[in-house]
């Protein structure tokens, strides 16, 4: 499975592609990238998609970030509700605002 684009990934490739010269090889290319990614909204959210995502990447994800991939999901407080039932299920830990595979999970 691909690593999902998130939101502070695309903010991070604009910010750097900002500070480079305009109309160079390496900002044309960085921006050219950014409008080829195909959101995760092709993908749907589910339990065990995010579970299978985090197992193959080893990254944790926040509200924001799946807020963001996933737009249609139906809102930050759905994606919220089901991140809050994983880990009430031991599926995920939770560490300030990231979510994380339960060791158990790995």
């Amino acid at each position: 499975m691909a690593r999902i684009l998130t939101a502070s990934d695309r903010s991070a490739l604009i910010r750097l592609a900002s500070t480079l010269p305009a109309g160079s090889e390496e900002r044309r290319a960085i921006l050219k990238g950014l409008s080829n990614v195909v959101r995760a909204a092709s993908v749907k959210l589910t339990p065990e998609s995010l579970l299978e995502y985090l197992r193959e990447s080893g990254d944790t994800v926040t509200v924001r970030d799946l807020n963001y991939g996933f737009p249609d999901f139906g809102g930050s407080s759905a994606i919220a509700a089901m991140l809050k039932r994983m880990v009430k299920d031991g599926k995920l830990v939770k560490t300030k605002r990231e979510y994380a595979l339960a060791p158990e999970h790995k």
